[in-house]
């Protein structure tokens, strides 16, 4: 989607799994109480903010595939956080890793058969090829994976949307490889207070709580 749509734009769009993911599994037969529907429309809120993203449709094409990926990546924390009851989680962290590598590697090769000679083996291209495999999809994936039996779907994908808060950080203080550093400007801060606020509310039982608290 990146070809076709703004870094920002698909962002926005990539992070509505913390929306689909309760959704679908209200098909499950599985129900939330109001305080997590608030919560996740929150975090939506924020990532729209903080990513500063202005989609408006122009790129229908990038905003389908990123709305696929978010689909997608709502089904697998899904399935993920039920296969982590039955199987152990290390050794679904090496048959995943497998899996990515070799997928990865077939559509490259379908998609952009002449990309491997092409490809340009230098640092700035290197160093965030390698560093996302590691940070992203061996280290990232490998955390999301073994606490999988510990926690929901749901907590997850909330925990997921933080990872922008990381990102406007990083952006503004670490050197980046292609441009230089963005500013956090009191839009990116407004959102992500508003991920930090509906995370909170998502992942605690307000009701459950309040409930507790009057009985007392």
């Amino acid at each position: 989607s990146l070809r076709y749509l703004g870094v920002n734009d698909s962002s926005f769009i990539f992070s509505l799994t913390v929306a689909l993911v309760p959704i679908f599994n209200l098909f499950l037969g599985k129900r939330y109480p109001l305080s997590t529907w608030l919560g996740v429309a929150i975090i939506v809120g924020g990532v729209w903010f903080a990513s500063g993203a202005v989609y408006n449709g122009d790129e229908l094409w990038g905003g389908v595939l990123s709305f696929l990926g978010a689909v997608v990546r709502a089904f697998f924390l899904i399935a993920l956080n039920r296969a982590s009851k039955k199987v152990d989680g290390g050794k679904m962290i090496v048959e995943i890793i497998w899996l990515v590598a070799l997928f990865s590697a077939l559509v490259w090769l379908v998609l952009d058969p002449g990309g491997i000679v092409s490809f340009g083996f230098g640092a700035k291209t290197l160093l965030p090829v390698l560093g996302f495999a590691l940070l992203s999809i061996v280290i990232g994936n490998s955390m999301v994976i073994l606490v999988q039996q510990y926690t929901t779907e749901v907590e997850t994908a909330v925990i997921l949307s933080v990872q922008l808060i990381f990102t406007v950080l990083f952006m503004a203080v670490v050197p980046a490889v292609f441009e230089s550093p963005e500013p956090i400007t009191m839009v990116n801060a407004f959102g992500c207070g508003l991920i930090v606020m509906g995370s909170i509310l998502a992942t605690c039982n307000v009701s459950g709580l309040l409930k507790r608290q009057r009985g007392g």
